[in-house]
């Protein structure tokens, strides 16, 4: 197996930065607050003492009480998608720093409006590189273990390093295989820190947006041809996108094209939605996702810190689609035991300090090649299922003449199984809600001793049992 000094010194580098999609000194934003309020309680030219030039969606702050300059207000979601929505707001600081941010969530949690006020958090992927990083395929062997942890039948793409994605076949991918292939029809959103717009393996699976150009509250989106930056707030992504690179392709590169990897999908689109760093972008990205209609996000990232963000969790509710994420690397083990330190959003699929768990949500916890856990958080109330996720190999942005392909581990790579597979059944059944999809695919896994006491489902994703019960679901 022929290695490369640069993909060694790269996993020394990770392992030292992977607290984010972007290198961070502290774990929040220092120049700005997220704000919950109750519906239309800050539409008004006066605030709590407050001098407010509304402006649509988007109001400029004039003056501030208390010593506490703010320089403007965002609404996040101004569209409502369930009735009871509530209004989160990002108001930026004219100061920035630690003692800005305390004092001003201080002020604003004085206000009766205020439901909430707090940080920005930053957000981390879920991902490590596997041992010994290489440029080109890893020497993955199937030999007995197809025939324990899934099925050689079903149709077998001419991708040429199939044979080396040993995860396809364990969740029965090449027999659902048989019933579909996916559709361009069906979105999927990446919400990650971008990927490789030119990648062979990824370009033709690209979303390519039916309505550019929309207004969305008072943010016109500019030449959103494949997605947005939430965070510039422009079209530009990011260069690299390594992580989201990798994700992508396990959701949807372009199966039986004869070149690399396939996707548990062949054909999908792949909406980019790139957060990289930090809550309100998340959000931002939840709310285009609805305008856009895309109902399957995967989100390979989370936070550890207590208590859990209010604004991320009232964006997940109102969103009208399926929220696949990662259950975290942590290592701190059984999330239901460990309320403090649970990974969030993950513990928003269980009922937690800001109200009962959402039914959109899916947590999805790791699985080896042997069927064995992952070395990653698990939980049998606040994880639905397990899918592959150690040593996957996948798409991997090309830059000069770099090989583009590597394995990566982490829930990172086990969640995009169950966004990928939740997109087969919805290019089936379009009709199904979020819930159903989530119940299918949780009651069709695959039983595993090792994980009957480490998530909802007990065992592993199962794409041709869940494709398969897709088809008669509530038709009974």
């Amino acid at each position: 197996m022929k290695t490369h000094n640069f993909f060694n010194i790269l996993m020394i580098v990770t392992f030292t930065t992977v607290c984010s999609f972007t290198a961070l000194g502290q774990r929040f934003a220092l120049d700005r607050v997220l704000v919950v309020t109750e519906a239309g309680m800050i539409d008004v030219d006066t605030w709590h003492g407050l001098q407010v030039r509304a402006s649509g969606m988007v109001a400029e702050l004039v003056e501030a009480t208390a010593g506490m300059p703010f320089s403007k207000i965002e609404l996040l979601n101004p569209t409502k998608i369930i009735p009871d929505a509530k209004d989160i707001f990002l108001i930026y600081l004219e100061n920035s720093g630690e003692e800005a941010i305390k004092k001003a969530i201080e002020i604003l949690n004085t206000n009766p409006a205020v439901i909430h006020a707090g940080r920005d958090y930053y957000l981390s992927p879920a991902y490590y590189f596997t041992p010994n990083p290489v440029a080109e395929p890893v020497e993955a062997t199937l030999a007995g273990t197809v025939a324990s942890t899934g099925s050689a039948t079903g149709i077998i793409p001419n991708d040429s390093l199939f044979s080396y994605q040993w995860a396809l076949q364990a969740i029965n991918a090449p027999q659902a295989w048989t019933i579909t292939t996916g559709s361009r029809d069906v979105i999927v959103g990446i919400m990650d820190s971008g990927l490789d717009l030119y990648h062979p393996d990824l370009k033709d699976n690209l979303w390519i947006n039916p309505n550019p150009n929309q207004t969305i509250g008072d943010h016109t989106f500019v030449g959103d041809y494949h997605g947005y930056n939430f965070v510039t707030m422009t079209a530009t992504l990011p260069e690299s996108g390594r992580h989201g690179t990798h994700v992508a392709g396990i959701v949807g590169a372009v199966g039986n094209n004869g070149i690399g990897v396939t996707g548990i999908n062949w054909e999908v689109s792949l909406a980019v939605l790139s957060i990289q760093s930090n809550i309100s972008a998340a959000i931002r990205a939840l709310e285009y996702a609805n305008f856009h209609n895309i109902r399957i996000v995967n989100n390979s990232w989370g936070h550890y810190t207590y208590p859990p963000s209010l604004p991320l969790y009232e964006a997940i509710r109102a969103y009208n689609g399926l929220f696949v994420v990662s259950a975290g690397n942590s290592r701190r083990g059984n999330m239901d035991h460990d309320t403090v330190e649970m990974h969030f959003p993950t513990g928003f699929g269980v009922d937690n300090i800001h109200g009962p768990g959402l039914t959109n949500i899916i947590a999805v916890t790791s699985s080896r090649i042997n069927d064995e856990p992952s070395n990653v958080n698990w939980g049998t109330k606040s994880v639905h299922i397990a899918a592959p996720g150690s040593g996957i190999l996948s798409t991997y942005p090309i830059h000069g003449e770099r090989y583009g392909y590597h394995t990566m581990s982490g829930t990172s790579m086990a969640a995009p199984y169950v966004a990928g597979v939740a997109a087969l059944i919805m290019s089936v059944r379009p009709d199904l809600t979020p819930k159903q999809k989530r119940d299918i695919i949780v009651s069709t896994a695959r039983r595993v001793p090792a994980f009957e006491d480490r998530c909802v489902a007990g065992g592993i994703l199962d794409a041709y049992a869940a494709v398969r019960a897709a088809l008669t679901w509530g038709k009974d």
